[in-house]
């Protein structure tokens, strides 16, 4: 098959591709400085600065009591006579809270303290039929005796005396051994009713004992110390089985208990700092710290709970509430703080759990910052050499320069990002000035005139006469 000859307009065309492509990306000094604009752009710059960032989880929690009670009757069926605290006041332990009717309670002390009386005399009178028995027992053993002698005299007689007569005197002996024999049983009967009269004795004291304490009960008492939350009972109503007569929690129990997600369980672990605010407190930033990670994910949706301790001391010392603390209308929360009494079961806070804390590292603006393919970079001000030795302070002439730095980004907070060289060369002073307005318009070595701004003027200077004195390399 022949060929077609290529026509020169497709040939020029190709030959214009080849060279274009060839040349694609790379261009001398000459094309770069007639690319660059020729008058300075007006750029503003600052500092970077040293500042304490911290890398934070988001959390929300609700305030919940570890410790918490109900206030219960232990006796039922007793009318409520005074209820002696209300909603809201501090209780100790042992403090009297409710006041019960006692006269049926009295009325049962005095019947079960005659019960005991009454088996008091029950065991006098049975060791008395006792002693009387065995009295009467020993008096016996001289009839015996006796009977023994006459049946041995007749015995002796022989033949001058009747064997009626003898064997009427061993049925005399006979039945006294018999009457001696049921003595030992009166006795043995009576002794062991002595000791159910022992017994009986002891169960009157019980019964007595508890009719005391019922009645000692009749003082309803605080099972802890802690804060009054609900009243349940009235005054004339009757106690029943489970009635609770108040609700209580302890202050210093006090936890937010807040969920995460099982996967930053490799973050978190218990003592790490917690900062969180509530609707209640807007101005004030609590501090606390993660007392207890549960052992237990929840199956349903992965979520691990974690306890969170209120610092207060941590708390009142903290920068961000000098101010709020300080306020009048904010006059007894410090005390209340201190108490554990600001915060109240079943409030949602919100806050952030400190992950990771770094001091004094180096930290430049986020608005400061540009990306190319990801990669963030700065744009850092540098004096520019002059070309002769009069242009040095002609500003037209001997401009300030920029710089492209390129590093990696650290922790973030409040507008800030850590600066992380790329590599060990690649540093940034902390006097050095970057653009931080105005960087949209610039490339790598563009010159570009400082905002007239005094503070941005003595950076500058400050910065332009430090490496001035650096010494110079061959």
């Amino acid at each position: 098959m022949r060929r077609r000859a290529l026509t020169p307009t497709v040939a020029s065309l190709t030959a214009l591709f080849f060279l274009t492509g060839c040349s694609f990306g790379e261009k001398n000094d000459e094309d770069a400085d007639q690319s660059r604009p020729s008058k300075a752009l007006l750029v503003r710059a600052a500092n970077p600065e040293p500042r304490t960032m911290e890398r934070s989880l988001p959390m929300t929690a609700r305030m919940m009591p570890q410790l918490e009670g109900e206030v219960t009757a232990r006796v039922q069926g007793i009318r409520i006579l005074e209820l002696l605290n209300d909603v809201g006041e501090r209780v100790s332990k042992g403090q009297p809270l409710v006041q019960l009717e006692t006269i049926d309670l009295e009325h049962t002390v005095a019947e079960t303290a005659s019960a005991v009386t009454e088996a008091e005399q029950r065991i006098v009178e049975a060791g008395l039929a006792v002693k009387e028995v065995k009295a009467e027992r020993v008096a016996h053993k001289s009839t015996i005796a006796r009977k023994k002698q006459i049946l041995d005299r007749l015995k002796k007689e022989g033949r001058g005396v009747a064997q009626d007569d003898v064997d009427a005197a061993q049925f005399d002996l006979d039945t006294e051994k018999a009457k001696q024999a049921r003595f030992g049983l009166m006795i043995q009967k009576l002794e062991a009713s002595e000791t159910l009269a022992s017994r009986a004795k002891r169960l009157a004291e019980l019964k007595h004992e508890k009719a005391l304490r019922e009645l000692k009960y009749a003082v309803v008492l605080a099972p802890m110390n802690g804060v009054i939350t609900e009243r349940v009972a009235q005054v004339g109503q009757s106690t029943s089985v489970g009635m609770a007569l108040f609700k209580l929690y302890d202050p210093s129990s006090l936890v937010a208990r807040a969920k995460v997600a099982q996967h930053h369980l490799r973050h978190i672990r218990e003592g790490q700092v917690v900062r969180f605010e509530g609707d209640a407190f807007p101005d004030i930033r609590f501090t606390a710290h993660i007392a207890l990670i549960e052992p237990q994910v929840d199956q349903g949706n992965g979520m691990v709970a974690i306890r969170l301790k209120l610092d207060a001391d941590a708390t009142r010392k903290d920068a961000h509430n000098a101010a709020a603390l300080n306020r009048p209308e904010y006059g007894s929360l410090l005390r209340r703080l201190l108490d554990g009494y600001t915060l109240k079961p079943g409030m949602f806070v919100s806050g952030q759990i400190v992950l990771e804390k770094k001091t004094d590292t180096l930290a430049v603006p986020r608005k400061a910052i540009s990306y190319m393919r990801g990669q963030p970079y700065l744009y850092v001000v540098e004096k520019a050499k002059p070309e002769k030795p009069d242009d040095e302070g002609d500003e037209a002439k001997a401009p300030w320069r920029v710089k492209r730095l390129y590093f990696r980004e650290g922790l973030a907070q409040s507008g800030w990002v850590e600066f992380k060289p790329v590599t060990p060369d690649k540093t940034l002073a902390a006097e050095a000035l970057i653009v931080l307005v105005g960087q949209d318009r610039l490339r790598d070595g563009d010159p570009v005139r400082l905002e007239r701004d005094q503070k941005t003027t003595d950076a500058a200077e400050a910065t332009n006469g430090a490496r001035s004195d650096e010494p110079k390399k061959d």
